[in-house]
């Protein structure tokens, strides 16, 4: 059975933690980002950590990483100036981030 990938966010004190898991999806990566944006306990400086350990990012092709980036760079403003920390599984997956 293919499994869809998967999103949750809690509020914490002073940041949002996300868990993401399953393969990777471009359209419901997109939504993962507007409701982070359009979460009621967001704030342009709130940090944000996103579990991706359990998130299959293999699935993704060149064009996907580029639009993700994308799709980053134009809600950069409203995002703001908080950075998000990603927590990820592999070396490859790392590396890639910090392009």
């Amino acid at each position: 059975m293919k499994r869809d990938m998967e999103f949750s966010i809690e509020t914490r004190d002073d940041y949002l933690e996300a868990r993401l898991s399953w393969p990777a999806d471009l359209r419901i990566y997109r939504k993962f980002l507007n409701t982070i944006l359009d979460h009621p306990a967001w704030t342009p400086e709130m940090p944000v950590l996103q579990d991706q350990t359990e998130l299959d990012t293999g699935v993704l092709t060149v064009n996907d990483v580029r639009t993700i980036a994308d799709l980053c760079v134009a809600r950069k403003t409203e995002a703001g100036p908080a950075k998000p920390a990603l927590l990820v599984a592999h070396d490859l997956e790392y590396g890639m981030i910090r392009m």
